[in-house]
């Protein structure tokens, strides 16, 4: 993979500039008073040889670096360890990183969105993603995180707290039609499978399933379910290109957990499924769905 240049956090304008190589990079000042000491946005973007980058760093009044999320979409080395009957190596990764730990890093065959979902025991990320500004940039970039987000009640109608109404999502077990009845690596079930919905109140969150595969204890997230075959906008597809695949669910992300793999839920980003160091909540579950296509095979879709 060809190596896209780092520009130096100090040698940036407040206007955008153009680095070498095709790297852009622009600065943006941060109005919100924060406990962190933010001060300001670096963003670069990068394209060479195919691969595309974006990188989102928190600076303080010294241009240190507080906390980052970092965007790759290209070839992925090692993506078909987590996916072993896929052999692609074309998909993305995401970098999360804050002080004193170590980097949350999401793989995925998928290359046109993303979600990251709440990292309950990460103090620092939690008040770093509820700034305006990072919410903003990362939507620009289809990357949702929900990080921060105030609790709303369902009848409180002068806040929105999500991006798709004001109805706060509540956790579930996993039901077993959302889960396959075999893994990639072979394992029969999944643990602690927790399911974050608006149901029964309606369409105005986008949905996910956070779980752990037993035999690697990698955590892996979906979104979904919606309409089988069809792209976020819920126009219908075919083929691997779809969004959402042939049970509803997009590809997986998957996350290698930092310590014994946990997931429990949040309560003050509304009720949801949390990567956490809390415990385990969710007990695991057996699937019953079985491979489908979109016109043709549809693998990447599959965990």
């Amino acid at each position: 993979m060809a190596t896209l240049p780092r520009f130096a956090p100090g040698a940036l304008l407040v206007a955008a500039c153009t680095a070498p190589t095709g790297t852009t990079a622009t600065r943006i000042a941060v109005d919100t008073d924060n406990q962190l000491g933010i001060v300001a946005l670096q963003i670069e973007h990068g394209e060479l040889a195919g691969e595309r980058t974006f990188e989102l760093q928190g600076l303080d009044a010294f241009d240190h670096e507080l906390a980052s999320v970092r965007l790759h979409v290209g070839e992925i080395a090692d993506l078909p360890t987590f996916r072993p009957l896929d052999p692609s190596t074309h998909g993305s990764e995401l970098v999360i990183t804050t002080p004193g730990r170590e980097p949350v890093r999401i793989v995925s065959g998928e290359t046109r969105q993303w979600m990251i979902p709440p990292m309950n025991d990460d103090a620092t990320w939690k008040q770093f993603g509820a700034l305006p500004a990072v919410h903003a940039v990362l939507e620009q970039e289809s990357i949702t995180s929900v990080a921060g987000r105030t609790t709303a009640s369902p009848t409180d109608t002068t806040y929105d707290a999500y991006p798709r109404g004001e109805f706060q999502p509540y956790t579930y077990n996993c039901p077993s039609s959302f889960l396959q009845a075999v893994t990639q690596t072979g394992d029969t079930y999944v643990q602690q499978c927790c399911w974050t919905s608006n149901y029964p109140y309606g369409d105005y969150y986008t949905p996910y399933t956070l779980f752990v595969v037993p035999s690697t204890q990698m955590m892996v997230m979906r979104m979904g379910p919606r309409a089988p075959c069809s792209n976020p906008d819920g126009s219908y597809c075919s083929g691997n290109g779809c969004f959402y695949g042939p049970n509803g669910f997009s590809k997986p992300y998957y996350q290698a957990p930092i310590g014994p793999a946990a997931i429990n839920t949040t309560y003050d980003e509304g009720i949801m499924c949390s990567a956490s160091a809390y415990g385990v909540t969710f007990p695991p579950q057996v699937g019953s769905l079985t491979q489908g296509t979109c016109g043709v095979s549809a693998q990447s879709f599959y965990y």
